[in-house]
């Protein structure tokens, strides 16, 4: 049976909208993947902001109980400094800190001896460079005859 030109029309009219809609059928579909696609990113996302948020606010809890304790801690160092301050009498530097054993007498002495060595060689230095209070031949006599000390 052949058909009218209306019904070629008709046909024609008919395969232009399916085509049509099967484009944005597809654009559609390919639209929604898409929606559902950052929909599960985001919701990926919020899941991590809401953990992070916990880890910031649990480490924030920490940190101000870390801060009041060194707070109390504070409080209680400048009383004490207070006291000692309000306590405070002349002691001799020799009297300051004394050596209980042998061992602390014997390190106190090192101690004190290293510090008068680099004494000796700072101000033998300066004594060169700062216009020539002491000669350099003097200089080496003297860091020869220190230098078996100071090595040690």
């Amino acid at each position: 049976m052949a058909m009218t030109p209306k019904e070629k029309a008709v046909e024609k009219v008919a395969r232009k909208i399916r085509a049509k809609l099967n484009v944005s059928r597809n654009e559609t579909i390919s639209k929604m993947e898409n929606l559902y696609s950052q929909q599960g990113k985001l919701n990926d996302a919020r899941s991590t902001l809401k953990k992070s948020i916990q880890k910031l606010t649990d480490e924030k809890k920490s940190l101000t109980s870390s801060i009041e304790t060194l707070e109390g801690r504070i409080k209680e160092l400048e009383l004490w400094l207070h006291e000692e301050e309000a306590n405070k009498e002349d002691i001799p530097v020799d009297q300051a800190i004394i050596p209980i054993d042998t061992w602390s007498r014997q390190l106190f002495d090192a101690v004190a001896e290293d510090h008068a060595l680099e004494d000796i060689m700072y101000v033998l230095d300066q004594a060169v460079e700062e216009g020539g209070l002491i000669s350099l031949d003097e200089f080496l006599k003297v860091g020869c005859i220190l230098y078996p000390i100071l090595t040690l």
